[in-house]
């Protein structure tokens, strides 16, 4: 199994191409961008391309921030996504030095994680986005 420094793996049943119940699609018809809220709806991400798999983290860290053994999470360029915050909800807290990881101050819903000076990042609440803009 492909596991990386962090404890992540390309999540095998959730990719672009494939669906929870067998059925292909590719790429062309998902509907772009994809957008979705938090769980109260103070935060709305919009998403215009994948910066790869989806990936499954199971590393100690993730662990403790989901309550669960693992976390899907969602790679996206730092130009490919908008955080839409209506309340000025979003908050962060500093994981590392240098890391930090955004959610709802109202809801609590984890949104992403970034580290400092990286052209990417992490979105962690993938079962949010599942609308077309």
């Amino acid at each position: 199994m492909l596991t990386t420094r962090c404890g992540m793996v390309p999540c095998r049943e959730w990719r672009l191409n494939s669906t929870p119940r067998g059925m292909r699609m590719n790429e062309d018809d998902v509907r772009w961008p994809l957008r979705g809220p938090c769980l109260c709806g103070a935060i709305t991400l919009e998403v215009d391309a994948l910066a790869g798999p989806l990936l499954i983290s199971h590393c100690r860290e993730c662990h403790k921030s989901a309550g669960a053994a693992f976390i899907a999470v969602m790679p996206l360029l730092i130009g490919d996504f908008r955080v839409r915050d209506t309340l000025a909800a979003l908050t962060s807290y500093r994981v590392t030095l240098h890391k930090a990881r955004y959610f709802c101050a109202c809801c609590g819903c984890p949104v992403y994680s970034a580290r400092d000076g990286a052209d990417s990042v992490r979105v962690r609440a993938c079962g949010c986005i599942a609308a077309a803009a």
